[in-house]
């Protein structure tokens, strides 16, 4: 009796809602439900009167038990297994709906890292490949400084793609690296660059939510080799419109220096065109005293499968021998491909406010000239 009252109150909240429910319904519900909705609309156009019609009312198939159940004292389950249904149609259909959700944001921020070579991307890529960038940097003050230098990665797969051996032309760690943990570590290390590395890297796994890997080699800092080894882990995590990826390195060199990066990326995608990344990005280095971090934002605008706009707000911070501010920079960074899929142009203005000079404004402007050659990311 409970059952059959639930699923007349049913009817008739939905016979509120009018015929133009009907299409929302049917596309949730199983097809016996509709069938019962259809049915219940032609009997509300029904008369109510008996005496009126001349006849007799008519009690829908789906709310009379069938002689059988009657005679029986048993109630029907087509109700029960009917909002049974539907409810896991919905979840379904939720399920489908983040995922969806998810495969963009994780989509969208793969793009954009490797549009701009990023390091999220370089590290995890297997493909044999070689950069060669041309970059200037003009500021106030300061002249102009140029840059040439080859990074290139060659890549043989072994032992079912899990095993690369990599040859790589490694970038100084200079104001012109496009990741900000890098500047950070030539604004306040002094080191010589790393000029050149062979390595094994072994991918325990590769997926879009996790990758972990160990690289073991040998690099060449002024000519001195030295033996490398660096495990990398990085897990992300999508929940309801935002990305969270984490990062983790440990570098270590048998010359007794070790560097710690962590990295957490917040990413989200405002629409078709604009994606926000949030960071938090620190380095600890075992010759050095303190703590080097710095928290960013980044807005991209994508204006064409081969043109990208990036906003950039920068904030380094170091803790030692006092925790202070070291430097603001804002920054509008233009990137397009041009000609061909496998060369860019860069064009930075920026504007620094360094605590040297008391967080005055310093304005300068970057430029750099890329050529990819091997493999490259066509337009998407």
């Amino acid at each position: 009796m409970a059952k059959r009252i639930l699923f007349i109150l049913t009817l008739l909240l939905l016979d509120s809602f009018g015929p133009a429910f009907l299409p929302v319904v049917a596309s949730f519900v199983p097809i016996t439900a509709a069938a019962a909705w259809a049915e219940a609309e032609g009997n509300a156009a029904a008369p109510s009167s008996p005496a009126a019609a001349g006849a007799e009312r008519v009690v829908p198939e789906g709310t009379q038990a069938p002689p059988e159940e009657a005679e029986s004292g048993e109630e029907p389950e087509q109700l029960g297994e009917t909002l049974e249904d539907v409810l896991e149609d919905s979840e379904a259909a939720i399920d489908q709906t983040h995922a969806r959700i998810s495969r963009g944001i994780f989509t969208m921020a793969t793009w954009l890292d490797s549009f701009f070579g990023d390091e999220r991307s370089e590290s995890e890529i297997q493909k044999s490949r070689l950069r060669l960038g041309v970059s200037a940097l003009i500021k106030e003050r300061e002249g102009v400084r140029f840059d040439v230098r080859p990074n290139f990665r060659l890549d043989l797969p072994l032992l079912k793609d899990r095993l690369h051996l990599l040859l790589e032309g490694e970038e100084e760690e200079t104001e012109f690296q496009s990741a900000t943990l890098q500047e950070v570590r030539q604004q306040f290390i002094n080191t010589p660059g790393e000029n050149f590395s062979a390595s094994l890297r072994y991918f325990f796994e590769s997926t879009k939510e996790r990758n972990i890997s160990v690289r073991l080699g040998i690099r060449f800092p002024d000519a001195v080799p030295a033996l490398l080894v660096e495990p990398r882990y990085r897990q992300s995590r999508a929940f309801d419109s935002w990305l969270l990826r984490f990062t983790q390195r440990l570098i270590t060199l048998s010359n007794y220096t070790m560097e710690v990066r962590t990295t957490f990326d917040l990413d989200r995608v405002l629409s078709d065109k604009l994606f926000l990344r949030c960071t938090a990005d620190g380095s600890w280095f075992s010759e050095r005293h303190g703590y080097f971090y710095d928290l960013r934002a980044a807005l991209f605008h994508r204006l064409s499968p081969r043109r990208v706009l990036e906003y950039q707000w920068n904030n380094f911070f170091q803790t030692s021998p006092s925790h202070n501010l070291e430097e603001i920079r804002l920054r509008v960074l233009y990137r397009q491909q041009f000609w061909r899929e496998w060369l860019y142009y860069e064009v930075g203005p920026q504007l620094t406010f360094p605590r040297g000079r008391d967080y005055k404004y310093t304005p300068g402007i970057f430029l750099r000239l890329e050529a990819i050659f091997g493999a490259y990311w066509t337009v998407r």
